[in-house]
């Protein structure tokens, strides 16, 4: 598509019908590359959108369909440079600039049809945008202001036509997003009642169409939101089985493309299960649901080697390892040969950690959102250290 229109629009590049065709190709084939692992590529097409409507603009300013479909163009590209939620080039700034111009072209156009659904949900959708990177910035509170305003839009669509699947869809998303925001400020109670709201729309629309991979994806994000909530009230026997209800319908979905890439969430349920087992004590666990992770992120680096989400995510998966050997050698029934085996071994796994940490910290690619975690990486090592030294001693 994207062949033929490129051609129609050198031979008529003030047709703005077409531009806006070709704007919406480059969006899709964006958005897919992106999907596939593929970042730099994506960058490379969702820059040529971009360039697109600025074009366009000059040859009927302020047209409302070249507008919005600049606003797209400026949210796909701010997805691949930062969004955390997604596979990232790591430059949440960029992100957070790009999302803003979406918002106000977004806002104008919607002020001024406001009858008009889709112009709506661009207003949500960047509003969602800006509150994901608010958050990735360190950002908490302004994330959850963001996140409300979010809510307010998507909320009132599906109330003005409650059987539309896209509204039920968005406002799934919405409360899914929110009771993340909320988690973030320990707010748990308040967190619960909105992931309760998601689960229930996901759930709804899984039973409608279940061939859906959509609703059946943001369905297992419920499921991921919920065990995150038990996790952090140490509800640990809910977690896990939140945790194993995600990994169960992220599977699923991987079953049914195994040619592709594994759906992110997969990942992120082996990394919550690993958690919760580092907090229950049950290493053996916690090293089997590791080695899932790292197995994953590595397919995604083999897409592309500069995957942010991915190369932090192995971070996480180490010292997860490093934690596990660490549990191992607490064991004081245990020779002290073997606990000395063990603690270094969890030095090993920290160090990898702190390793890829530094490196992305060093490159301006590491999310303020994760910055405590050198400070938590290197707390870790110095207590392996004293722990080691303690050994020698007795």
């Amino acid at each position: 598509a994207i062949t033929i229109l490129e051609r129609l629009t050198s031979a008529e590049p003030r047709n703005v019908e077409i531009g806006q065709e070709l704007s919406a190709s480059y969006e899709d084939l964006g958005y897919l590359l992106q999907s596939r692992g593929d970042l730099a590529a994506s960058v490379k097409i969702q820059r040529k959108g971009i360039a697109l409507g600025d074009r366009l603009l000059v040859v009927d300013p302020g047209n409302p369909k070249v507008l919005f479909a600049l606003a797209n163009s400026y949210r796909g590209l701010g997805d691949v440079l930062g969004n955390p939620n997604m596979q990232t080039l790591g430059d949440p700034k960029g992100s957070l600039e790009l999302y803003r111009k979406s918002l106000t072209i977004s806002e104008q156009l919607a002020a001024g049809d406001r009858g008009n659904a889709e112009k709506q949900q661009s207003v949500g959708s960047s509003w969602s945008r800006v509150a994901q990177i608010l958050e990735a910035l360190g950002d908490n509170p302004g994330g959850l202001v963001a996140g409300r305003r979010m809510l307010e839009v998507y909320e009132r669509l599906l109330l003005s036509d409650p059987q539309n699947t896209s509204f039920q869809r968005d406002a799934g998303i919405a409360n899914q997003n929110l009771a993340v925001s909320l988690a973030r400020l320990n707010m748990l109670e308040e967190a619960r009642k909105y992931a309760a709201r998601s689960l229930l729309l996901q759930q709804q629309m899984c039973k409608d169409d279940p061939a859906n991979a959509f609703a059946r994806t943001n369905l297992g994000e419920a499921y991921l939101i919920q065990a995150t909530l038990h996790r952090k009230a140490n509800e640990f026997e809910s977690a896990l089985r939140s945790y194993g209800d995600a990994l169960t319908t992220f599977e699923l979905l991987a079953a049914q493309h195994p040619t592709g890439l594994p759906p992110p969430g997969q990942r992120d349920s082996f990394q919550g299960l690993a958690e919760v087992s580092l907090k229950i004590g049950n290493a053996t666990k916690v090293i089997q649901y590791a080695d899932k992770e790292l197995a994953i992120d590595g397919r995604f680096l083999k897409t592309d080697a500069k995957n942010t989400n991915a190369i932090h995510n192995q971070a996480v998966a180490d010292r997860q390892l490093g934690g596990a050997h660490e549990l191992i050698a607490m064991q004081k029934a245990l020779p002290r040969s073997q606990r000395r085996t063990e603690l270094r071994e969890a030095g090993v796994w920290y160090g990898r950690s702190k390793d890829i940490l530094l490196a992305l910290s060093k490159a301006g690619t590491l999310a303020p959102a994760y910055l405590h975690e050198l400070t938590d990486i290197s707390n870790a090592i110095a207590n392996c250290d004293k722990a080691l030294a303690a050994l020698a001693i007795y």
